[in-house]
């Protein structure tokens, strides 16, 4: 995850925001917005703002979150042959 995914979100003066379950409702001048957060992740609500807590690093979790662990070409199977090189020209 990248260090701005992992600080608090503070809100803006004006704004309410609250937490329930998996709930994240923000309320202010300009009306109200709630968003359901997946079932890998919940949120918190501190003194600095909002946290987003992720879970562990898990193959689905990181399908669902589009943060791929791994980077970098993909390592040859077992049973798998090394590609051809390639013809220079």
């Amino acid at each position: 995850m990248s260090r701005t995914g992992k600080k608090p979100v503070a809100p803006v003066s004006g704004v309410t925001v609250s937490v329930n379950g998996q709930t994240v409702t923000a309320k202010g001048p300009k009306g109200e917005m709630s968003v359901v957060l997946m079932d890998l992740t919940r949120a918190e609500l501190t003194a600095h703002g909002v946290v987003v807590i992720h879970p562990r690093r898990t193959d689905y979790a990181e399908l669902s979150t589009g943060i791929p662990h791994r980077t970098g070409p993909r390592k040859a199977q077992e049973n798998e042959a090394a590609p051809e090189p390639k013809a220079s020209q």
